[in-house]
């Protein structure tokens, strides 16, 4: 404690004051080194997982699209309108098939992917189904055509 009475006061002053600023550095050198990962962890949250997202709430809204297009379809009082909800079926159906292969193919985790697989099996169903009481809806606009 003798020796630091010795010094002059400039370096009573310095030698803290240069510790200080030695912490400062070290906390600044740290937090930095913290927003570095924190924005290569939300680079990959953007890149990846909201692309995903993107991809199924498309392909959701394409499958519930087909459920109130067929109900309008089948609804329908002329067959011109028919058809027009028909043609949006159908591109509802293939947008759905669509964003769920894109989202199949940015799967990476193997369970998640198999489920993908059975949605899309299970929207080909209903597709096969939906061309079903497409055919039963257009033979009812026919009254001479007999079921």
């Amino acid at each position: 404690m003798r020796s630091f009475t010795d010094l002059k006061l400039v370096w009573k002053v310095a030698l803290p004051a240069a510790f200080l600023v030695g912490i400062a550095m070290f906390v600044t050198w740290q937090a930095l080194g913290a927003l570095t990962s924190t924005n290569d962890i939300a680079d990959q949250i953007l890149a990846n997982d909201v692309h995903k997202a993107q991809l199924a709430d498309a392909a959701s809204f394409a499958v519930n699209s087909t459920r109130a297009d067929s109900r309008d379809m089948i609804l329908a009082p002329e067959e011109a309108v028919k058809e027009k909800y028909e043609s949006q079926l159908n591109s509802d159906f293939k947008a759905a098939q669509t964003d769920l292969s894109a989202l199949a193919d940015w799967e990476t985790d193997k369970s998640k992917s198999a489920e993908i697989a059975n949605i899309q099996s299970l929207l080909t169903k209903l597709e096969r189904m939906q061309s079903t009481v497409t055919g039963l809806s257009s033979t009812r606009a026919h009254p001479s055509i007999t079921i």
